[in-house]
């Protein structure tokens, strides 16, 4: 908790307006919105399958 509110002083921020801020930048890394429907999802041709796995044996 010090380094955040080290973190936070030095960016002369609150608290909770810095943990805002690295909740942001985390959140803005995902994938856009649609990307696997609209370009993996828009893939042609036939459906896409994973090979078999083998069995553990005992």
């Amino acid at each position: 908790m010090e380094r955040i509110r080290r973190a936070a002083a030095t960016a002369d921020l609150s608290i909770s307006r810095y943990v805002a801020q690295l909740v942001r930048r985390e959140i803005d890394n995902e994938w856009p919105e649609g990307f696997f429907t609209d370009v993996l999802g828009g893939r042609q041709g036939e459906p896409l399958a994973s090979a078999p796995r083998n069995k553990r044996r005992a």
